[in-house]
């Protein structure tokens, strides 16, 4: 009776496990939860803005595969936060600055071109009066009305020739005021470079807590590929070397899915066997464990 009882268990397990094995499932059969957690109001960037925003990075996600791959959710364990730090503040002053130089550059090419134009009107007055000087002494002389007309006009001459050195000198400090500013706009580059080689990365996915960090939002556009490449780590995605890809491990600010990008996302949501489906997830689980963060620059 008990090798009978054995045998009937055996049996029943084992047309179990081939029951098991013959199901399968995705990882995308069910959208991930998400949620936004911090924004730092440094930012200058509504919540309501990064709510459309994030939804904007996982709809180029979701229209590619076809179905939603992620769903709002305030009980959700991936939480997008957007983390202000010193290469934000840094950031944010050299765009500044970049700016104002932009304008005083415009404003200095302006004034010279203005300049240079007043320079060669003054040059061919001064060739005239010249020319007429030279005429005067090969016939002779000046009568008293044309030697008074000629002082009255080298007089005026004088005047303006002045005026342009003057104009010239300003021009110079203005020059000199520019590349100040240049230099100290190189500064501040120099100290955002030595900052970003401690921490390259625009927006990090941390496996290991599943979170999303977002260190810049000064661009829309590029902040919405950012998202979408950090939601594709929590996808599953992993980089690939094709400089328009979403997954491409360096910022830019293409949004378009290249066939790359959309052969890894039909990997990651291929069909599987719910056993090897286990344990691809344990091994994501012990990969994600050991290295945890993408770092982007």
């Amino acid at each position: 009776m008990k090798v009978l009882t054995f045998i009937t268990l055996a049996i029943l397990v084992a047309g179990g496990l081939l029951y098991i094995n013959t199901l399968s499932y995705s990882e995308c059969d069910t959208p991930i939860p998400y949620k936004l957690g911090t924004l730092d109001p440094k930012f200058g960037l509504k919540q309501s803005t990064a709510i459309s925003d994030i939804q904007d990075a996982i709809d180029i996600w979701s229209k590619t595969y076809g179905k939603p791959l992620f769903v709002n959710s305030p009980t959700a364990l991936l939480t997008i936060n957007f983390e202000y730090d010193q290469r934000s503040a840094l950031d944010s002053q050299i765009n500044q600055l970049q700016n104002q130089l932009d304008k005083k550059n415009t404003t200095l090419q302006q004034q010279i071109s203005a300049y240079e134009a007043d320079v060669a009107v003054f040059e061919k007055k001064l060739a005239g009066f010249n020319a007429r000087v030279n005429q005067i002494n090969r016939s002779g002389g000046a009568s008293p009305d044309e030697y008074n007309n000629l002082i009255a006009e080298q007089n005026q001459l004088n005047y303006e020739g002045n005026l342009l050195n003057t104009r010239a000198k300003q021009l110079n400090l203005s020059a000199r005021d520019y590349n100040s500013n240049v230099q100290n706009l190189n500064q501040n580059i120099n100290q955002f470079n030595q900052a970003i080689v401690q921490k390259p990365e625009e927006g990090l996915y941390n496996g290991g807590n599943n979170t999303i960090t977002i260190y810049f939002a000064n661009n829309k556009q590029e902040l919405i590929h950012t998202l979408a490449h950090e939601f594709g780590h929590a996808l599953g995605i992993l980089h690939n070397e094709d400089p328009l890809a979403i997954m491409y491990p360096y910022t830019t600010s293409t949004l378009s899915v290249t066939a790359q990008d959309k052969q890894l996302l039909d990997y990651v949501c291929r069909e599987q066997p719910l056993p090897t489906l286990w344990l691809s997830k344990f091994s994501t689980w012990i990969f994600q464990t050991i290295h945890f963060s993408d770092r982007r620059i």
